[in-house]
């Protein structure tokens, strides 16, 4: 774990995180599956916040041996978060991620964004969090943003597990 601080300033913790999501079910142009993503990203804990930097996540893609199977999927954190204390005996934190999809597959590649930022919300009293971050919504929708009235690519259930790395 890194430590900083400087002068007049407040202890400032970061570290780089394992992170995982298993049996997550996806359904990407109207197939549903279940994966297990796997990734990093980067906390950095300040006196009254929480940074999430660099959320990436990965999955390989069934193949059945069609155009449209086998590949990836890679879920992207598009910018940094911030978040505030929500107050209490344990810290919580409420995150709002704003996320980005690429699905690599042999007919080609997909970019897509959310349709709305993912919420996970982070109940701690230790650095880093112990345990998981539960989604609080049920399901992401990725969409073209050329077409984003039909969502391509759906995420459900998406809870993190991080780890130490």
């Amino acid at each position: 774990m890194a430590m900083s601080s400087s002068a007049g300033s407040a202890e400032h913790f970061g570290i780089a995180l394992h992170c995982r999501a298993d049996g997550i079910e996806v359904t990407l142009r109207a197939r549903t599956m279940v994966l297990d993503l796997t990734g990093g990203c980067r906390l950095e804990r300040g006196p009254n916040t929480l940074r999430l930097t660099g959320l990436k996540l990965v999955a390989e893609l069934p193949d059945a041996g069609g155009e449209q199977d086998g590949g990836t999927v890679a879920l992207e954190q598009v910018s940094d978060v911030n978040a505030r204390p929500q107050g209490g005996g344990r810290l919580a934190y409420d995150l709002s991620v704003p996320l980005s999809a690429t699905v690599t597959q042999p007919d080609g590649v997909i970019r897509l964004q959310a349709s709305a930022p993912a919420r996970w919300r982070v109940t701690t009293a230790a650095f880093p969090p112990q345990g998981e971050f539960e989604l609080a919504g049920d399901t992401i929708d990725f969409v073209l943003p050329e077409s984003p009235e039909s969502a391509t690519l759906v995420v459900r259930g998406l809870t993190l597990r991080m780890s130490e790395g």
